[in-house]
């Protein structure tokens, strides 16, 4: 049977080595899913400009996407 970390030796990992995260989200659920983020240990990123999203997936350690409400440009 494999052994399963706790929530709280998890927790710990995560925020030794703390990771940059990219969020997709609508302005809506920006400053929640930031303050949850930062509240966990880990660092988000808002970025939206789609040319900025190729070099920001190469330095990034996770990715949160919210497909609640899409955002629609031009």
């Amino acid at each position: 049977m494999p052994i399963r970390n706790s929530p709280g030796q998890l927790f710990a990992a995560m925020r030794a080595t703390p990771p940059l995260v990219h969020c997709i989200t609508n302005y809506v659920a920006m400053s929640i899913a930031a303050n949850v983020l930062l509240a966990a240990g880990a660092s988000p990123a808002m970025v939206h400009a789609e040319e900025e999203a190729g070099e920001f997936v190469a330095i990034a350690g996770a990715l949160t996407i919210n497909f609640g409400t899409p955002l629609r440009t031009g």
